[in-house]
């Protein structure tokens, strides 16, 4: 049925309280369905709370890692965490940005590695992530560079294809802060 397919708790980021249920479904004509369930089963997030005020999937199991890989979704996610690596993913969707409040729990990681999905909205997801994390502190940022990426490739698409995730994590380029307002004046 339509209700069934994969689905990942949603917490908020303020509280940690789970508060809903990321659902996808990839339908046998292609593409993929996403919706947002509450705790009583309806189909919405719950009232005046909007996608950036939610969690990054994975955070509680992430917190305290030296290294921790953000990417784009859930599935992401757990096929990094298949793999032994720390990751955390957005549940926003590439469009959007998570609040400062789902942000923070990453500033004390000493290593913070973006994997942005191939495409434009994924590179300016990490983009406006990493403006975010600078701004909250952070100065141990890094993104992914998978020259040989699919259009719209992503780490799940790389462990697929057997590429080495953790040599090109490890490879990972450093993302420089950007520059104080007054040099841009």
């Amino acid at each position: 049925t339509e209700r069934r397919g994969q689905r990942w708790p949603a917490a908020h980021a303020s509280t940690g309280k789970v508060i809903a249920c990321h659902v996808r479904k990839d339908p046998p004509e292609g593409g993929k369905k996403f919706w947002w369930e509450d705790t009583e089963g309806n189909n919405r997030l719950p009232e005046g709370v909007k996608v950036t005020d939610l969690a990054l999937y994975g955070i509680d199991a992430a917190q305290g890692a030296k290294k921790i890989v953000v990417v784009e979704g859930e599935k992401c996610t757990d096929a990094l965490i298949e793999k032994g690596i720390k990751a955390v993913g957005t549940v926003c969707g590439a469009p959007t940005c998570p609040s400062d409040d789902a942000l923070r729990h990453l500033v004390e990681s000493e290593r913070i590695v973006l994997w942005p999905d191939n495409d434009d909205g994924g590179r300016k997801q990490m983009s406006d992530i990493a403006r975010r994390l600078h701004g909250l502190g952070a100065t141990n940022l890094y993104i992914v560079d998978w020259a040989d990426a699919p259009d719209k490739g992503d780490c799940a698409n790389a462990i697929e294809q057997g590429i080495d995730v953790e040599r090109l994590i490890t490879e990972a380029a450093p993302i420089p802060p950007p520059p104080p307002v007054a040099e841009l004046l």
